[in-house]
């Protein structure tokens, strides 16, 4: 279990904002951040949050709450290995905590395990003497013995059929082996799929081994990589090698490099950068997006230098561009190559120099359209120019705008002020990256026929209160010396545990409203959900920076008179369901003679 006091330190340091747009793409709006909303099927930016309150609330389905509560409900997961997930996030480590054990679907964890299992033999075998031919390869690639460890490479033996008895003698059954997409059949019987190949084990985003790629040896007519065929668990447009080394490794390098092969995540590792991954032979996904925003890094796109891999960069950044994930492209110039062969062929300064070379997308675009144009010709110069509208049009900082069409009409010929005239003629203005301003109110029934908004007294002056409440500790003690409390069931019980609090820290206590719904969603009460998402309410509707006692004792006074006109109207109301109108009457002339004597 994490302390509270843990959870509190975990809270302070943590980034709302950060920690959120490292889910879903946050855009600034004043002072706070807006979303659309994760939590329901949201089109327009209905979520909002404020880095200064620490909280986030959707006007629309209500979820509101802190940072462990947001990745809790996005994640899926228990608020305390919510807890854990964001110390891990800002790089706090030591947590003495044990997650929880990820929920398994039971079909799925004999593969798991049987992937485990094979995946340990078939590094033992790397190393015996059925390995000794891989190990020469791996030599000859400079791949060292702690590399070996690092990837936990492993060999599948020439024996079609050992490692499935080995795995066998060990209690993994044939179904599970098949299951997990590790057998092949051949002649009647099954065999190793992998057999005679360097094994490279392929991890999910929880670090478990979900399936292999497998690279020959020796020279035949057989495909170079293999891979695990597709299974419940292994689909390779949604994973990314090494994502697992790369989890760790970003935080400290506060980037990742995203590279098209095994043999280039191993160069950069030779030079000293561990922070990289790599696609496995497909295009880049929607999910290999959601993988990488989850590291919370600046991404840096590295696929190869030929035309296929700067075509991926292309579309890897629209995708990234899109999700709101940073980035910047590795600039090969006029460098062909893959970072393996740059390696191999120049050495570790030179691909250090080109890895290092890092434009952003607007000068990559320039770049790349400037090639699948022949700008020989004037045909090639006007495609050229066409395609670097909608390119230009999107860029908001005027510096870079204007930079960009001056280096156009250098490469074109065309004047500044025709290519102006150009922009605006075909710049559709509907499809800026602007986002709806709608504002969202946590109530439509407040506002009357005519469009203004109706005042629940009563109602706001105990927002007025709660507010106060949670943000200064002045407003808990003099509450208390009034006898004033709330008439409201959930903003009484939030009142309770904030004096209880109060009273348990001491003068020391400085409450807000993000620390109490921590300590709300660490207890059993079956009322905390409605009693966060009254916090969340109240407090994104107000804003007082500093204690006003005066402004808190008349609210006190407002409050105890506007809950005597309650009470007045709620007994006169019930006179008249009894159908006693003479009581009634002579119950507010005597109402009226006291106040007269007041």
């Amino acid at each position: 279990m994490i302390s509270p006091e843990k959870a509190e330190e975990i809270r302070q340091k943590a980034d709302i904002v950060q920690i959120i747009s490292s889910f879903i793409k946050v855009y600034k709006k004043g002072s706070d951040y807006v979303a659309v909303c994760p939590f329901h099927n949201d089109t327009n930016p209905s979520m909002h949050i404020s880095p200064s309150k620490q909280i986030f609330k959707c006007f629309v389905c209500n979820e509101g709450g802190n940072v462990f509560n947001f990745v809790s409900k996005y994640e899926k997961i228990s608020y305390y290995d919510a807890v854990a997930k964001v110390a891990e996030m800002i790089g706090i480590t030591d947590l003495d905590y044990k997650k929880q054990e990820r929920e398994i679907a039971p079909e799925l964890k004999g593969s798991l395990n049987a992937l485990k299992e094979a995946t340990d033999l078939y590094k033992y075998l790397l190393n015996s003497k059925d390995g000794e031919k891989c190990l020469e390869y791996l030599r000859k690639r400079n791949i060292s013995p702690e590399m070996q460890e690092y990837f936990d490479l492993g060999y599948s033996s020439l024996d079609e059929t050992l490692s499935i008895k080995l795995l066998q003698a060990k209690g993994i059954s044939i179904e599970d082996l098949d299951n997990s997409g590790i057998l092949s059949r051949y002649n009647g019987q099954f065999i190793d799929r992998f057999s005679g190949r360097l094994i490279f084990p392929i991890y999910n985003e929880y670090s478990e081994v979900i399936g292999y790629s497998a690279r020959i040896i020796t020279k035949n007519d057989e495909a170079k990589y293999i891979n695990t065929k597709e299974t419940p668990l292994f689909n390779k447009s949604q994973v990314l090698y090494n994502y697992q080394n790369a989890k760790k490794e970003s935080k400290r390098e506060g980037y990742v490099y995203v590279t098209e092969g095994f043999m280039d995540v191993f160069a950069l590792y030779k030079i000293g950068i561990k922070s990289a991954i790599a696609l496995m032979g497909t295009a880049f996904t929607q999910y290999h997006a959601k993988l990488l925003r989850k590291l919370n890094v600046q991404v840096r796109l590295c696929l190869d230098g030929d035309n296929a891999g700067q075509h991926g960069m292309y579309v890897a950044s629209e995708m990234l561009e899109k999700e709101g994930i940073p980035y910047k492209i590795v600039d090969y110039k006029d460098v062909i190559l893959d970072p393996d062969e740059i390696l191999q062929q120049f050495g570790e300064n030179r691909l250090k120099q080109i890895l290092n070379q890092l434009i952003d997308r607007n000068e990559f675009v320039g770049k790349y359209f400037a090639k699948q144009s022949d700008l020989s010709t004037n045909e090639g110069k006007k495609k050229y120019a066409e395609l670097m509208i909608p390119v230009i049009s999107n860029i908001d900082n005027p510096i870079d705008k204007d930079l960009l069409i001056k280096d156009v009409c250098f490469k074109t010929g065309i004047t500044v002020d025709t290519y102006y005239e150009l922009i605006g003629q075909k710049t559709n203005t509907s499809n800026n990256r602007a986002y709806n301003n709608t504002q969202y109110y946590p109530n439509t029934n407040s506002y009357s026929k005519n469009g203004k908004m109706k005042i629940n007294k009563l109602k706001n002056i105990q927002d007025e209160l709660l507010y106060h409440l949670l943000c200064f500790k002045e407003t808990i003690k003099d509450m208390e010396e009034s006898g004033c409390y709330f008439i409201d069931d959930i903003y009484e019980r939030i009142r309770n545990y904030v004096v209880d609090r109060y009273q348990t820290k001491g003068e020391d206590y400085s409450p807000s409203p993000s620390e109490t719904i921590s300590m709300l969603s660490q207890t059993n009460d079956e009322k905390k959900s409605e009693m966060i998402s009254a916090i969340t309410e109240v407090v994104s509707k107000k804003n007082y920076k500093t204690y006003d006692k005066e402004m808190i004792n008349e609210t006190i006074s407002a409050f105890k008179v506007a809950l005597e006109e309650k009470e007045h109207r709620d007994f006169l109301s019930s006179l008249m369901d009894k159908s006693n109108p003479e009581k009634a009457e002579l119950y507010i002339k005597d109402r009226n003679q006291r106040k007269g004597e007041k």
